[in-house]
C-alpha cells in the first residue's frame, strides 16, 4: 500500500506559473494544500478549475513574515500523514519513480537540491510542456542553487525548518533520484518580473530591518545583474545533473 503524498504551497497573485505548476504536481501527489495571501488575481479560481479536490486555506498571517510562513506550514504538517513536502510555486518537482517508493517504515528527510535555468533571452511559455520546452533548449544554462539550500522531503511529524525552509533540524539524507527544477529567473519576461517586484510590497517592516528576505528588495537593475551573472558561471544541465536532464527529455 503507497504512503499518502502531499505538497504544500502558498500563493500571492501567481496566476502565471500557478497553472503550470498545478499541472505538473497534480500527477506527482495525492493531494494538496495551497495557503492564500489574500490573492487579487485570479489564482484561487485557477487552482479550484485545475486542482478540485485540493484545499485551498486562507492564511492566518497578516503579512509574508518569514518566521509565520514557517510555522504555519509546520502547524499544518502536524496533522498530515505521509510524505510531505513545502514548495514555491518557482519550484518544480521532478522525480525519477513514485515518491512513496522511496520511503519505507522508519522516518526519512531528504534533502532535494535545486537546478535553476538561465537565458538572456525572453521567453514566455504559458503550459508545463512549454516551459520544459524552453529549459531544454541548448542555449539555456544551468546553476546548481545551493546558496539557496535544499527542500525537505519528509515523513516526520513537521519538517522542523529553520528560516525559509531551506535548512531544517532533523537527520537528512541526500538524494539524486528526485531534484527540484527551481524557474526564479526563468521565464524571464514581464509576468516574472512583476511577480518579483511584489513581494517586498507585503513583508514586514521588522523582517526587513532584520535582514530576512533581503532578496526580495532587490530593484530590477540588481536582478538583471544576478540573473546575467547566473547565466555567464552557468552550465549543461546534462554536465551537472543529468538525472534531472534525463526527466525532462523524458517528459
Amino acid at each position: 500500500m503507497s504512503i499518502k503524498t502531499t505538497v504544500l504551497t502558498n500563493i500571492y497573485n501567481e496566476e502565471y506559473l500557478l497553472p503550470m505548476w498545478l499541472e505538473h504536481h497534480k500527477k506527482i501527489f495525492d493531494h494538496g494544500i495551497i495557503i492564500d495571501y489574500w490573492s487579487t488575481d485570479k489564482s484561487v479560481e485557477i487552482c479550484k478549475k485545475i486542482c478540485p479536490t485540493w484545499e485551498i486555506r486562507t492564511t492566518k498571517n497578516k503579512s509574508f513574515g518569514a518566521i509565520e510562513i514557517d510555522q504555519e506550514f509546520m502547524d499544518i504538517e502536524k496533522n498530515l500523514e505521509g510524505i510531505k513536502i513545502v514548495l514555491n510555486t518557482t519550484e518544480f518537482l521532478f522525480s525519477e519513480k513514485p515518491l512513496s517508493e522511496y520511503f519505507d517504515n522508519s522516518q526519512k528527510s531528504y534533502a532535494i537540491e535545486a537546478y535553476g535555468p538561465q537565458s538572456l533571452h525572453l521567453e514566455t511559455p504559458f503550459t508545463i510542456n512549454e516551459l520544459i520546452k524552453e529549459c531544454l533548449r541548448e542555449d539555456v544554462k544551468y546553476v546548481f542553487e545551493n546558496l539557496r539550500g535544499h527542500r525537505n522531503l519528509h515523513n516526520y511529524l513537521t519538517g522542523n525548518y529553520g528560516l525559509g525552509r531551506h535548512t531544517w533540524y532533523l537527520p537528512k539524507e541526500n538524494i539524486k533520484g528526485i531534484a527540484i527544477l527551481w524557474t526564479g529567473y526563468f521565464p524571464w519576461n514581464q509576468h516574472m518580473i512583476k511577480r518579483k517586484l511584489q513581494i517586498k510590497t507585503h513583508i514586514p517592516e521588522s523582517d526587513r530591518l532584520k535582514g530576512y528576505s533581503y532578496n526580495h528588495f532587490w530593484d530590477l537593475q540588481k536582478l538583471e545583474e544576478l540573473r546575467k551573472y547566473k547565466y555567464d558561471t552557468g552550465k549543461s544541465l546534462k554536465d551537472i545533473q543529468p538525472n534531472l536532464y534525463n526527466m525532462l527529455k523524458n517528459y
